[in-house]
């Protein structure tokens, strides 16, 4: 299974596919459940079709001279609406201290990101300070630190708010893969699509997963797609 050019096959688990007609049958069993028969359901669920394992979220590319996430999460709000991901990023040399923040705190991705960021220094065992929605990395070497600094002042023109990376999903999705999206929502309380991110850029990403997260953190695969370039979806729909 690839997830743009990354094969991620060994982080599924489960043999068989979620079908629009489980998650209608799910849906309906839990409608009217308190929270923890709804997390016996999720469970269940997740049982009987394919869990993915997140940890691939920890891989990075190059922003510049710094490593950043490769794989952006993107939480389905409703069916017009998909949130950016972002993170902001501030360097403190002579604190020995680099900040980033999440819009979201406790998301899904908030723990692999930080193990992501914190790539950019192997040099040192890091230790974390948690201030609201930033987390506080320590240790981090001073010459790294001054080096992500600079880039994210100079090259990227940070302020003392640091330096903001959001990445938007717009691919277009399939017809079978939103009524799975619609169904799953029900049952989650999370729905994520999971892509590789091109931050600050609007490239269309490519192979993208839909992923709902259960109560307890663990994550269920709900759909694997291909997007539609507009060419086709506009020649599909909109052609006799």
């Amino acid at each position: 299974m690839l997830l743009g050019t990354m094969n991620i096959e060994e982080n599924v688990s489960g043999d068989h596919d979620s079908t629009i007609e489980l998650l209608k049958k799910t849906a309906e069993l839990m409608k009217g459940c308190y929270s923890g028969e709804r997390l016996v359901y999720q469970k269940e669920l997740i049982r009987r079709t394919k869990k993915i394992d997140i940890g691939f979220l920890e891989f990075t590319q190059k922003h510049g001279n710094i490593l950043v996430p490769r794989f952006g999460c993107f939480r389905i709000i409703d069916d017009c609406h998909i949130d950016n991901c972002t993170f902001r990023l501030k360097a403190y040399p002579y604190n020995d201290e680099l900040n980033i923040s999440f819009s979201t705190p406790r998301c899904i991705f908030e723990e692999a990101f930080i193990k992501a960021i914190e790539k950019n220094d192997f040099s040192k065992k890091h230790r974390r300070e948690y201030y609201g929605g930033t987390v506080g990395i320590q240790g981090i070497s001073n010459l790294v630190l001054t080096n992500m600094s600079e880039y994210l002042r100079n090259t990227l023109g940070g302020n003392n708010n640091g330096v903001l990376f959001s990445s938007n999903f717009n691919g277009l999705i399939p017809q079978q893969t939103k009524e799975k999206i619609e169904t799953a929502r029900s049952i989650f309380d999370d729905v994520y699509i999971i892509a590789e991110a091109n931050w600050q850029t609007t490239v269309i990403q490519a192979d993208p997963l839909v992923v709902g997260v259960a109560e307890d953190g663990e994550v269920a695969l709900i759909d694997h797609f291909n997007t539609t370039p507009i060419e086709k979806y506009i020649e599909k729909e909109f052609t006799t």
